[in-house]
């Protein structure tokens, strides 16, 4: 199903007992855009998020966390991290390209 909610906030898919849980959308007041796996009320499981100034996600998400394997990418492309995640950071390995040049390895 659907919710709209006053504040302009969005999500169209699966509930579970009240909560987003499954397969959905969500759009936030800001202008991001999730679409993904849900798990009690959180982006939980895979899922791909745009914001507001275009930059983009892909991969793994834990409880509302960029957690796990997963893709970054800045609007214009310009910077590329390909790698682990963990509580939002990048952290183990992974590969990020840019203006620099390329970095392959260990981040904390």
């Amino acid at each position: 199903g659907k919710l709209t909610r006053p504040s302009g906030e969005s999500y169209d898919g699966m509930w579970h007992n009240g909560q987003r849980q499954g397969k959905g959308t969500l759009v936030t007041v800001e202008g991001s855009k999730y679409v993904g796996d849900f798990y009690k009320d959180d982006r939980h499981g895979k899922g791909t998020m745009v914001d507001s100034t275009g930059c983009t996600y892909e991969g793994d998400w834990q409880y509302n966390f960029r957690h796990g394997l997963g893709t970054f990418s800045n609007a214009d492309g310009s910077i590329r991290y390909v790698g682990t995640w963990e509580r939002d950071r990048r952290h183990g390995k992974g590969t990020q390209t840019d203006k620099l040049g390329r970095y392959e390895g260990l981040w904390k």
